[in-house]
């Protein structure tokens, strides 16, 4: 049985092959329980393949599996899509679509290359990327640091418009892997900033942080902030960045959290919700997690806002790396 957004399927497959060629993929999202339980959005590089490998084997429709309709649009992603269709993941409808990652603010974003998936994150600095704490630990459950991942700024079919190493973490030194995943108590510490070998935002550009205030939220949530647009490398178009362009907040947390209706799914952990003004870009919040509700598994977007990382990132702007707030080098010692 395969469950997609609160649906199951069963076309009596052999649960015991279903579940064997599920685990071939490299990386699926991981379903928290807790006081707000949650699905994180790990990349899945295996995603596709594993997927249609299923309905070879086991005679289903793979396009009905993932819920896909009748129709896919031709410029949004093309696995998976449900463009114009309802479905629990999705606030109404999915509204993303392809953008091109050639041009500003969409090659300031970038794929994030890690030991066992990927991730999506942003150029904040010349040599300074941020994403989401948990894509920059190893994906063993430990608080080991990633030691080569590799970012590639508007990633797009196998090129990209820059390429860096990450040398360096800043991760807040109160993130703990493990209560992460089994609590919700730290959810506003999953951030991480990235410091590049090479300062490749000075050609292709990189976003300014907002500091986001109460007030900026609460106007936020009331449709009175500026325009709002998250983009990412999701699940179902991990060739290609997606962009759900005028997306909602829809409430704040004072954990330095806020839930959001931008249509997210695996890979967009990292992912940066903008604005733009006087032709400048300005990131606000990363999106980190899904959490369920009555509505389906997947209704609830949450992103960790500036509150938690604006006063790092001045820091890292203005003294670099070493006097980082739990700065450590790639390897990283176990807590």
């Amino acid at each position: 049985m395969i469950a997609d957004g609160g649906s199951a399927y069963n076309r009596d497959a052999d649960d015991a092959t279903v579940m064997r060629l599920l685990g071939q993929a490299s990386r699926f999202s991981i379903a928290v329980s807790g006081p707000r339980p949650r699905v994180l959005t790990y990349s899945l590089d295996g995603f596709r393949d594993a997927f249609e490998r299923i309905g070879q084997e086991c005679g289903f429709d793979v396009a009905a599996v993932i819920g896909a309709g009748d129709q896919v649009s031709e410029t949004s992603p093309r696995f998976g899509d449900k463009k114009g269709f309802g479905d629990p993941q999705w606030h109404g409808v999915d509204d993303r679509s392809y953008v091109d990652s050639a041009d500003a603010p969409w090659r300031m974003i970038g794929r994030i290359a890690l030991s066992d998936g990927y991730c999506s994150a942003t150029l904040v600095g010349p040599a300074l990327i941020l994403t989401a704490a948990h894509c920059a630990r190893v994906g063993d459950g430990s608080n080991r640091n990633e030691t080569n991942a590799l970012f590639s700024a508007g990633f797009a079919n196998g090129g990209a418009a820059a390429q860096a190493r990450v040398v360096a973490w800043s991760i807040s030194p109160n993130f703990d892997t493990t209560r992460h995943n089994d609590t919700a108590e730290i959810d506003g510490l999953d951030w991480a900033f990235g410091q590049l070998d090479q300062p490749i935002g000075d050609r292709v550009g990189f976003m300014e942080l907002h500091p986001a205030t109460d007030a900026d939220l609460d106007a936020a949530v009331a449709g009175r902030f500026h325009a709002v647009t998250q983009a990412g490398y999701s699940g179902d178009s991990v060739e290609r960045i997606s962009a759900h362009i005028g997306c909602q907040i829809v409430d704040v947390y004072d954990d330095d959290t806020l839930f959001h209706e931008c249509d997210t799914m695996e890979g967009d952990s990292g992912s940066p919700l903008f604005f733009e003004q006087g032709g400048r870009y300005y990131l606000f919040a990363v999106h980190s997690a899904d959490y369920p509700s009555d509505d389906g598994p997947y209704a609830y977007k949450m992103a960790v806002d500036s509150r938690a990382f604006y006063a790092e990132h001045r820091r890292l702007l203005n003294d670099g790396f070493s006097a980082a707030a739990g700065a450590k080098k790639g390897a990283g010692a176990k807590k």
